[in-house]
């Protein structure tokens, strides 16, 4: 195992900079947004980003820990259980052992000028009905924005560029273009962080994303005088399942309601409690979020683009994101090809994408009982909808009980406690979604 990264981690006018002897990667927010800040605030949330941004660097860099330049976060506590809530999901297409993964970042150093933190201190600011969505162009994102705008949100899609992948830094800018020109609010945040001592994208690297979203977009709305932040966490990542090495595991654990729930309490506690966090899509199951913005949104649905490495055409249709997409989109009633991958994914060689027939390249959001279920009521759908292939005379062969089908539609279009909305916004929400989902049950 390597040393001791040090970093130094500078204000600049437009962000930050991390500087790892002569690598300067930045961190730069629309021009004038970082600036805008108070300094108090400006410094608080610097310390901070620096340490969550860097928090599970040295999995993939082969470190034994890392020394910043500047005090612990007052967040340090929250990052700590958000890394340990990550590792059984992170390390699941390894199968690295989990519990030597925990253990190696229980033994990990992290150094800071000071140990003790620089707390908020910064005015309450003014902020209105507004909402600063963390964008990318998913399902979970599109239908944010839909029911944000339907809602009166005035929503700005937020989108951010950490460079990992040049195709998907272009597909993200692309859509962002296209938002503007369909009268959307849109920023970007360029993060090079992930560059530090030549990082690669894996699972280990990543576990820190979502919530570090949720503290860069905070500048963003403190400039725009926004009330609300809200992320892409649909009900599927609270479906738990066991992992190889027998952990509780969620699809995402940043993503989970009990986690957004921590968020909104970081940026209430950074902003004197003006600027919350939540998620809108937090009622809804996946195949609810698909449903919703392929009927209620189909302007918004046609700029999907879920996939794990998108080409200069658009999706590869090679990969478990595109089978997801594909599928879900057409059982919910999108035209072919207008939404998801180009081709239907259903020849004998992508069942290694789908969890019901058993696939080894399935995302780990597919894993649990839930999502299992609701890839089975995906290709009743779809297979009614015209779905062909390989893969659907298989699925006949082995699921024939339309009983089921309507069980499982009543079931994954039912709506879910939506406990990290505002409690003023939650009616509005929730008319809209008993609309959209054609279901007056809910299960709370």
């Amino acid at each position: 195992m390597k040393g001791m990264i040090r970093l130094k981690v500078a204000e600049t006018s437009n962000g930050l900079e991390f500087v790892h002897g002569r690598q300067r990667c930045p961190v730069e927010w629309p021009e004038g947004t970082w600036s805008a800040l108070p300094p108090t605030l400006r410094a608080t949330l610097a310390d901070n980003l620096a340490h969550l941004l860097t928090i599970d660097l040295p999995f993939a860099a082969g470190a034994s820990g890392i020394a910043l330049d500047r005090p612990r976060p007052c967040f340090w506590t929250q990052f700590r259980v958000m890394v340990l809530g990550g590792i059984p999901q992170a390390v699941e297409r390894s199968k690295r052992s989990t519990t030597k993964t925990l253990e190696k970042f229980r033994a990990l150093r992290y150094e800071f000028s000071s140990d003790v933190p620089r707390m908020p201190a910064a005015p309450r600011c003014e902020t209105r009905e507004r909402a600063v969505v963390i964008f990318s162009p998913d399902a979970d994102s599109l239908a944010t924005l839909g029911l944000a705008r339907e809602m009166g949100l005035d929503p700005i899609a937020l989108g951010i560029d950490d460079g990992a992948s040049p195709a998907k830094s272009r597909a993200l800018v692309s859509a962002l273009d296209a938002l503007k020109a369909a009268g959307f609010g849109a920023e970007l945040i360029v993060n090079r962080a992930g560059a530090l001592v030549g990082k690669k994208p894996a699972q280990l690297g990543c576990m820190h994303e979502s919530s570090a979203a949720a503290l860069l977009a905070l500048p963003v709305a403190y400039a725009a005088s926004a009330r609300y932040i809200s992320v892409p966490a649909d009900q599927d990542n609270n479906f738990s399942f066991a992992n190889h090495d027998g952990f509780l595991t969620y699809p995402a654990f940043d993503r989970t309601s009990g986690w957004v729930i921590q968020l909104d309490l970081l940026t209430r506690t950074l902003t004197e409690g003006a600027i919350r966090t939540m998620s809108l899509v937090e009622p809804l199951t996946g195949f609810g979020v698909m449903r919703t913005l392929a009927q209620r949104y189909p302007g918004l649905a046609k700029m999907l683009l879920d996939c794990e490495a998108p080409g200069k055409s658009g999706a590869c249709a090679d990969c478990a994101a595109c089978a997801r997409a594909g599928l879900f989109a057409r059982a919910a009633g999108a035209e072919a090809g207008s939404v998801g991958p180009c081709r239907a994914m259903t020849d004998a060689r992508d069942a290694r994408f789908y969890a019901i027939f058993g696939g080894r390249d399935v995302a780990p959001r597919d894993l649990s009982e839930e999502a299992r279920e609701q890839e089975e009521l995906a290709f009743y759908l779809a297979i009614a909808r015209g779905f062909k292939g390989p893969l659907v005379r298989r699925f006949k062969a082995r699921f024939h009980d339309e009983l089921r089908r309507d069980d499982l539609l009543a079931r994954h279009l039912s709506l879910f406690p939506p406990g990290t909305v505002a409690t003023d916004l939650r009616e509005r929400l929730l008319r809209i979604l008993r609309e959209a989902t054609g279901q007056a049950k809910t299960l709370f």
